[in-house]
C-alpha cells in the first residue's frame, strides 16, 4: 500500500481530475497538499471511499453476471500515459468483449445512495459530472475507446450500467488544466491558492456534455433565482405568523363555532374527511373570515 500511495504522488491521477476542474469532492489545493505530503499507509480508510472499496468486489460480480458476454479483472497497476507519464489512471477493472471487434473497455465500480438527478437512466451515458471527468481521464490515459460505469444503489440494491465513449477532444481540455497544474504548482511547489479550478476549470465544465431535457439558463437567471429565493423567505416568515395568528384567533373562539365583532365575521368551518381526494381524507378545521360593513343607523 505504501509504494501504491507514493506512486500516486508521482502525477495526476483519474480521482485528481474531477477536483482540479471543480467537481470533484475536494480542490486544487487539497490535491496539491496531497502530491507533496509523505503519504501514511497506517491511515484508516473511511466513508465514501471505504464504503466504494469494500462493495467493489460485488458490484464486479454484480456488472459480470449482467454481461456474460464480458470477462473483466481487477485491474491491480497504476496506468501513465506513454507520452505524459505525469499522467495516471487506477482503474478498478478492464473488460474483454466476446467476439465484438473493438472488445476491450474499462469497468468503473461505484456505488451511490440512491440515484439522484445526476444519475440518467440505466443504458444512457448520464453519469455526475466527476464520475464523467474520472472516467474521460482513464479512458485518455488507458488509449481504451469506451468505459462502463457500473453503478450500484445501495438502498434499492439495483446496479445501472452506463456506457461512457472516450472523448479525445474533452481529454485534451483536461491536459492543458493537469500539465498546468502539474508543472506549475506540483514541481514547482507552489500552492495553487483557493480559486485555482475556478480560473482553469471552466472550460472543462463547459465541455461536460449537457443531460436531455437539461437546459444552461443565461446569466441574467442569477439575479432571478437570488431575488426568488428573497420573496420565499418573505413569504415563509409571512406564512408562519399567517398560522400564528390564526392559531390566536381560534383560541378566542374556544368551543364556539362563530365569532363577530364591529366589521368582522369569523366561522370555524368542520370538515369531516373523505375517501377523496388524498389531502382531506382525515377530519380538519379551518377559519373563513371576512369583513362586513356596519348598517347605517336608523
Amino acid at each position: 500500500r505504501e509504494a501504491w500511495l507514493k506512486e500516486r504522488q508521482s502525477g495526476v491521477g483519474s480521482s485528481d481530475a474531477p477536483s482540479l476542474v471543480g467537481v470533484g469532492f475536494g480542490t486544487a489545493a487539497d490535491v496539491f497538499r496531497e502530491k507533496l505530503t509523505p503519504p501514511d499507509p497506517r491511515e484508516p480508510v473511511t466513508g465514501v471511499l471505504a464504503r466504494g472499496n469494500a462493495l467493489e468486489p460485488l458490484v464486479g460480480k454484480m456488472y459480470a453476471d449482467r454481461f456474460p458476454n464480458c470477462k473483466i479483472a481487477k485491474r491491480a497497476v497504476i496506468d501513465r500515459h506513454p507520452e505524459r507519464t505525469w499522467q495516471l489512471a487506477s482503474v478498478d477493472f478492464v473488460g474483454v468483449l466476446v467476439d465484438e471487434r473493438d472488445n476491450d473497455l474499462i469497468v468503473e465500480a461505484k456505488t451511490t445512495v440512491g440515484f439522484g438527478d445526476d444519475w440518467g437512466p440505466d443504458g444512457s451515458s448520464q453519469v455526475p459530472d466527476g464520475y464523467f471527468v474520472q472516467v474521460q481521464h482513464q479512458l485518455g490515459v488507458t488509449g481504451e475507446r469506451l468505459a462502463h460505469v457500473a453503478a450500484l444503489d445501495i438502498m434499492g440494491w439495483s446496479l445501472r450500467v452506463y456506457p461512457i465513449p472516450a472523448d479525445p477532444e474533452f481529454f485534451g481540455l483536461l491536459t492543458e488544466v493537469q500539465a498546468r497544474f502539474w508543472k506549475d504548482h506540483v514541481l514547482a511547489r507552489v500552492d495553487p491558492g483557493p480559486e485555482w479550478e475556478e480560473r482553469y476549470g471552466g472550460a472543462v465544465r463547459e465541455a461536460i456534455p449537457v443531460p436531455a431535457g437539461r437546459v444552461t439558463l443565461p446569466a441574467m437567471a442569477a439575479d432571478m433565482l437570488a431575488k426568488r429565493e428573497e420573496l420565499k423567505a418573505i413569504r415563509d416568515l409571512a406564512e408562519a405568523a399567517y398560522r400564528e395568528q390564526t392559531e390566536a384567533i381560534e383560541l378566542l373562539l374556544g368551543d364556539a363555532q362563530e365569532g363577530v365583532l364591529p366589521g368582522w365575521k369569523v366561522r370555524k368551518v368542520y370538515n369531516a374527511g373523505g375517501p377523496v381526494p388524498a389531502t382531506i381524507r382525515n377530519p380538519y378545521s379551518y377559519l373563513t373570515v371576512r369583513r362586513v360593513k356596519e348598517k347605517n343607523a336608523s
